[in-house]
């Protein structure tokens, strides 16, 4: 199984890029991952980001995403619980 976590900052070359969105398809079909965190930073999602996750159990969004794309969860089928707090964001 595999377990990501998005980061507010990604460094490459002793420069800081900041993370703001999740391409259409990024994580599609990765069916080994497990659990994704995202950070603060990211603000959209693509659609079908993670479009069939079979594995994924747990995702965590953070309440400042402006937008989710069309089927970016779609047959991720282990995403039993849904609940919105503001603390936390969304979690799936």
């Amino acid at each position: 199984m595999c377990e990501i976590i998005i980061s507010d900052k990604e460094i490459y070359w002793n420069l800081n890029f900041g993370v703001t969105s999740i391409g259409s398809c990024a994580f599609s079909d990765c069916v080994n991952l497990s659990s994704i965190t995202i950070s603060g930073s990211v603000t959209s999602i693509g659609n079908g980001a993670f479009a069939s996750c079979l594995s994924m159990s747990s995702i965590i969004i953070p309440s400042g995403i402006t937008s989710i794309g069309m089927q970016a969860f779609d047959y991720c089928i282990r995403c039993e619980q849904k609940y919105n707090t503001d603390e936390f964001g969304l979690r799936l």
